[in-house]
């Protein structure tokens, strides 16, 4: 969901940024369907690993000097986060007066906005990813990444531990994706089905998953959702091609993962169907865009230059 991470990797290929389209249509739409129903359950089997996923995608192999792999992350999410939390506590303080826990959901990755866990959540997981990209042999990268999934998996007692735990899953579906992108690059249309089909069944014996609350039952059909899902709409994704109405919203992740739940609860005072709340909230969200792409682009991950030259 990094906004033009890998701006090169991205016109080298693409179908990525139809990808992100894709992913965060399916986002807004769970949020709009709410809790509970069948379409939000069976979005969130694979929506939010196979966001982890592409970003392990786009990965470089060397990821560079530390500094620069922090401030390039800094840059693009974590200033974004700080901005869209700021702004709603500010929204909420006009609203209901000042409290020490707008301040304190920041810190501590609770979050004003519910949908800002993941930005908060990759930009941690692209740190821990780092010292086992330097690992550089693949066998060694798997091997870490199956510890990091157990660590994950097995630590979430207390909230503080199901918020590592987000991290640790995060991480491991970037390097899943990393893993995966020699064997997925020429995606054959047989696997795709299988992914899709592994979706559904993962749906249908695991139940309630959701990275958000790290509720994720049983481990072999949780990554299985994930990864079947990711190899579905990498897929999809090749199949719309250049999509102009899907890269806009893929080259535009990080404004509507920060916007789309306020709109929502706005809109949802004029209706509560469903559909109409999904069309308005992506509507309202291209003027939007527009507007904070030239307004504040260095707020929302863009317009920022990564080195004084």
């Amino acid at each position: 969901m990094e906004n033009s991470a890998e701006r090169k990797i991205s016109t080298r290929l693409p179908y990525v940024d139809a990808m992100k389209g894709i992913l965060i249509l399916l986002m807004v739409c769970g949020h709009c369907f709410g809790e509970g129903g069948p379409l939000k359950n069976l979005i969130v089997i694979f929506n939010m690993p196979a966001f982890f996923m592409l970003s392990g995608w786009l990965l470089k192999e060397d990821p560079g000097p530390f500094k620069d792999y922090l401030w390039k992350k800094i840059l693009r999410i974590l200033i974004p986060y700080l901005f869209f939390e700021l702004l709603m506590a500010g929204y909420q303080t006009a609203v209901n007066g000042f409290s020490m826990e707008y301040l304190r959901k920041i810190v501590t990755m609770e979050c004003n906005i519910g949908a800002d866990w993941y930005l908060i959540t990759v930009f941690f997981s692209y740190l821990v990813v780092y010292p086992v990209m330097k690992l550089r042999k693949r066998l060694l990268i798997l091997f870490a990444a199956g510890v990091i999934f157990l660590v994950g998996f097995f630590v979430r007692f207390n909230q503080a531990e199901v918020y590592l735990s987000r991290i640790l899953m995060g991480a491991f579906f970037i390097l899943a994706g990393y893993l995966a992108r020699p064997f997925l690059e020429r995606l054959p249309v047989p696997l795709a089905i299988a992914g899709l089909l592994g979706v559904i069944v993962a749906y249908r014996m695991n139940g309630t998953v959701d990275m958000w609350n790290g509720c994720y039952n049983n481990c072999v059909w949780f990554v299985l959702g994930g990864a079947g899902g990711f190899a579905a709409m990498l897929l999809l994704a090749k199949c719309c091609g250049k999509n102009p109405v899907l890269d806009f919203f893929g080259l535009n992740t990080i404004p509507i993962v920060g916007t789309n739940q306020f709109i929502i609860a706005q809109l949802s005072w004029v209706t509560g169907s469903s559909v109409l709340l999904f069309f308005g909230a992506m509507i309202i969200e291209v003027p939007v865009i527009l507007l904070l792409n030239k307004a504040v682009p260095f707020l929302v991950g863009k317009g920022l230059p990564l080195k004084k030259k």
